[in-house]
């Protein structure tokens, strides 16, 4: 989203998130606004609108990434969020890296990381425009919304963010760098289960970088939670420890809504120097995976040293 969009999406309805962010936290920088012109003109659509074997209902997220649907799929017939990407391909390169892409992400099957189910694109005002089919959450909240409503300690923050990492790390060890991660793009359904959501940005670690898509200096992400090397455009450095960095963040600020009056210096030391390695300017000193960042996490709940 550009610097100047004030929100990050649309709010969805009660009790419906689709993959996609569902309060305006933070705003995903990295692609010019819907409203922008050139490669991040509007998307035009009037509903309902075929995509596919999919009929796109009505909006329910909108950002500067992309437009999320609601939508039904034909077979098997279900309700599932479609997102459609504000920019454009540009290239074949982009084209082949978006196959890539989205090849990867749909093989990405664990409990905690929201499905995607299919990937495609089509052509619009001259255009090829990527879009996504992605599982839609019932009845979710963000993360920061779930731990405040049900009054979670910070032993029960921190058990929930060890699940987090977890998922982050499958993700990790398929080669996708999610590059965006934010209470927002966590969702936690009814059942207190967490789902990361919204790869969009996400990037194929095992994409040749000539093939990326992403344009040298382009900040991807959200400010507040970037990596220096995503602060700075050097999208070449971006890996699973710029991940690491945003999870350093989420657990900072979730904690803190813990703590008393919000004061940092009451988390307990251990915690303040496991977030101090995953959130360390260079990326050599921080924890190599957010498989290391929950072993660490694990061993403060059970009273183990760091």
């Amino acid at each position: 989203m550009s610097a100047s969009d004030p929100s990050d999406a649309a709010t969805p309805p009660p009790g419906r998130h689709a993959s996609g962010p569902p309060a305006p936290e933070a705003s995903t920088v990295g692609a010019p606004s819907p409203a922008a012109p050139d490669d991040g003109a509007a998307l035009q659509f009037s509903l309902p609108m075929r995509i596919e074997h999919y009929t796109l209902h009505r909006v329910i997220a909108m950002g500067g990434m992309g437009v999320v649907f609601e939508a039904e799929q034909d077979q098997p017939r279900r309700a599932v969020a479609v997102k459609l990407m504000s920019r454009g391909l540009g290239s074949p390169d982009a084209e082949e890296r978006f196959a890539m892409e989205s090849q990867a992400l749909a093989t990405l099957h664990h409990p905690n990381i929201a499905q995607v189910f299919e990937a495609g694109t089509f052509e619009q005002g001259g255009r090829r425009l990527a879009w996504f089919s992605m599982e839609l959450i019932e009845g979710a909240q963000t993360l920061s919304q779930w731990a405040t409503a049900q009054k979670f300690s910070l032993r029960d923050r921190l058990l929930l963010m060890t699940v987090v990492c977890d998922a982050v790390e499958h993700a990790h060890r398929s080669g996708i760098v999610h590059r965006d991660l934010k209470p927002a793009n966590i969702l936690v359904d009814s059942n207190g289960v967490p789902r990361i959501i919204d790869f969009g940005v996400a990037r194929w670690a095992r994409t040749d970088t000539r093939h990326a898509r992403t344009t040298p200096g382009m900040r991807i992400g959200t400010p507040e939670y970037m990596s220096p090397e995503q602060q700075s455009g050097r999208n070449e450095l971006v890996d699973a420890r710029s991940d690491v960095y945003a999870l350093g963040v989420i657990i900072r600020q979730l904690l803190n809504d813990a703590a008393t009056e919000h004061d940092p210096a009451r988390l307990p030391p251990d915690i303040r120097t496991i977030i101090e390695k995953a959130t360390h300017e260079s990326r050599q000193r921080r924890y190599e995976s957010a498989g290391a960042l929950s072993e660490d996490l694990r061993r403060y709940l059970g009273n183990q040293p760091i």
